[in-house]
């Protein structure tokens, strides 16, 4: 969970959020603390393959960050 502190701070601290305007979208964090991935919405399973495919690429993504060593600041 991200929280950017006030609303109105959003787009200061989490540029990549100017204009969103697709709901879920999801901001996926590396251990540094940056936003590495953002994804916009997501395909229901009725939308057969689009949604096997885009489950597979969000899990693969996750799975590589996690895999990744912490840095330290």
């Amino acid at each position: 969970m991200l929280l950017a502190g006030n609303p109105d701070d959003l787009n200061a601290k989490v540029p990549q959020a100017v204009n969103l305007n697709a709901f879920p979208t999801t901001f996926i964090v590396g251990r540094d603390g940056r936003v590495r991935a953002v994804h916009a919405g997501f395909p229901s399973p009725g939308s057969g393959e689009f949604y096997a495919r885009a489950e597979h690429e969000v899990t693969e993504l996750v799975e590589r960050l996690l895999a990744e060593k912490e840095s330290r600041q």
